[in-house]
């Protein structure tokens, strides 16, 4: 009974010790004329992973965070999970399922291809992505612009406003699809008149 007791804490301590030397939690001292916030938590330089049975859903990393109530503040958000390579912005608010970002806010995909947006809401249940605003996007020589993009990733459903698009056509494309075309030679065109 007695080893029990002190394995618990010795666990207990190999517990706080691994949370003191990875987590840096600060109070700030404001000026009077400031309004006091009380935050719950402040962490310096946090990653956090959400893993269930399936295996890793989520991977969060930022410069700073801090919980206000049930929210969740963010610098220097970036965002992992099988479906997206890398969503980072400036700033992020988490509330429930959906982040809020906003600020320089970039997605990169596994396939390459690239979407900016100033203002981006992430539903993250739903993995669903929109874009408050212009956005812009390209992968490779092909790229799009347009207002409000809508951007289900599990469907692979998008949706926007005000699209313009260049879409460069792939080599395999062209020859296969595209009509033989061959220009008369000169002899062919002394005889015909305009």
């Amino acid at each position: 009974m007695v080893r029990r007791v002190e394995l618990l804490f010795f666990l207990l301590f190999l517990l706080l010790l691994g949370i003191a030397t990875n987590t840096q939690f600060q109070t700030r001292q404001e000026d009077s004329q400031t309004p006091q916030v009380k935050k719950k938590v402040e962490i310096a330089q946090g990653d956090l992973r959400e893993i269930n049975a399936t295996g890793l859903l989520n991977e969060y990393r930022s410069s700073e965070a801090f919980l206000l109530g049930k929210v969740w503040y963010f610098r220097s958000f970036s965002l992992k999970n099988p479906q997206i390579r890398l969503l980072r912005s400036d700033r992020a608010k988490r509330e429930e399922s959906r982040i809020f970002m906003e600020g320089n806010v970039t997605l990169k995909r596994q396939d390459g291809s690239l979407f900016r947006a100033d203002s981006v809401t992430y539903r993250d249940r739903e993995k669903i992505l929109q874009s408050q605003g212009p956005f812009y996007g390209r992968k490779g020589e092909s790229y799009v612009r347009g207002e409000d993009l809508y951007y289900d990733l599990l469907h692979k459903v998008t949706r926007a406003r005000k699209v313009f698009a260049h879409y460069r056509l792939g080599e395999k494309f062209k020859e296969k699809n595209a009509p033989q075309m061959n220009p008369p030679k000169s002899r062919e065109l002394e005889g015909t008149s305009l």
